[in-house]
Parts: C-alpha cells; sequence; structure tokens
C-alpha cells in the first residue's frame, strides 16, 4: 500500500500521458513478478480507474 502526500492535479492528464503511467505501472509490476501475472488483465483494469488513481499508483512505482 502507497499513499500518496501530494496535493492532486488540478486538469486531468492527457490521454497519451495516461498511457504512459499505465505502461509503466505495468512494465514495473511485471519486472516484480518476473512476468508472473496476467498483463493484459492489469491493463484493462488501470483503464477503468480514475486519473487520480493511475497517478497515484505511477506514483507508488516511481513515477514522477
Amino acid at each position: 500500500m502507497c499513499y500518496d502526500m501530494k496535493e492532486p492535479r488540478e486538469e486531468p492528464m492527457s490521454y497519451l500521458e495516461r498511457l504512459e503511467v499505465i505502461e509503466f505501472i505495468v512494465t514495473e509490476v511485471n519486472r516484480e513478478t518476473q512476468g508472473d501475472f496476467e498483463e493484459d488483465m492489469l491493463r484493462d483494469q488501470l483503464e477503468t480507474w480514475t486519473d487520480m488513481e493511475v497517478e497515484t499508483e505511477g506514483r507508488c512505482y516511481g513515477w514522477m
């Protein structure tokens, strides 16, 4: 569990930025699990999350 102490951004994420963060999260989870997960299922799940959830999860994995 990761807690994000930064203030939420005022403007929504752009579509491309959102895709970059999702791809980053999928790559980091793949690295941690050594490829032992269903990548497409994770990507589909992340695409249903709100911008704030995606951004928070990305920061937890080290996205700046």
